[in-house]
């Protein structure tokens, strides 16, 4: 059975400046380089985080706006919806550890995203090197004329190698075109 992880909190500030409490009270870093890099994966990583809902909406502590009514979970980590405020318009810093997951996560989602590309699309390039090979393979065999058996009898998709062959005798419009898949024959008017 797996354990239960206290959760680690983040963005949850006390009610005012002069109350005496354990929560941090958010305070302003102006010359911070790394901001826009942390909105930029604050951003990738609120989609994937769980939202929980509550009545009511929270207040920001510094300037007084309706700040969101939810709670965003991800990992061992909870923080406000309405977190990015306190970072965008009061230049609040988050703590070194959240501020590092964010980063983290968002770089493991990134990652994520670029193996299953290359994944797709080492595959599709492995079906199309395993269709052009089999072309070659059916063309070189069909044009060598001491395997007559191979030109009767292969199976051409349509469109591609001699799938039909124009009657000899006829004229160029409204003659009878003879297609021949693996033994079969039949005719049809060209238009």
């Amino acid at each position: 059975m797996a354990e239960a992880v206290e959760p680690k909190y983040e963005g949850y500030w006390r009610a005012s400046y002069d109350e005496e409490s354990e929560l941090p009270w958010p305070t302003p870093e102006k010359n911070w380089a790394g901001r826009a890099a942390f909105l930029h994966s604050l951003d990738r990583v609120e989609v994937d985080a769980k939202r929980v809902a509550y009545r009511g909406f929270s207040i920001c502590r510094v300037c007084r706006c309706s700040n969101g009514n939810e709670d965003l979970r991800l990992s061992e980590w909870v923080w406000p919806a309405g977190y990015r405020h306190y970072v965008v318009d009061h230049d609040v810093r988050p703590s070194t550890d959240f501020e590092a997951f964010i980063l983290g996560m968002s770089r493991k989602k990134f990652e994520r995203i670029v193996i299953i590309l290359l994944l797709v699309f080492g595959l599709c390039s492995l079906a199309v090197a395993l269709i052009v090979l089999r072309y070659i393979v059916l063309f070189v065999s069909a044009t060598t004329t001491d395997n007559l058996w191979i030109r009767r009898n292969a199976r051409w998709p349509r469109g591609i190698g001699p799938t039909h062959w124009r009657a000899p005798s006829r004229g160029y419009r409204g003659s009878p075109v003879v297609f021949k898949r693996s033994g079969l024959r039949r005719a049809r008017c060209e238009r």
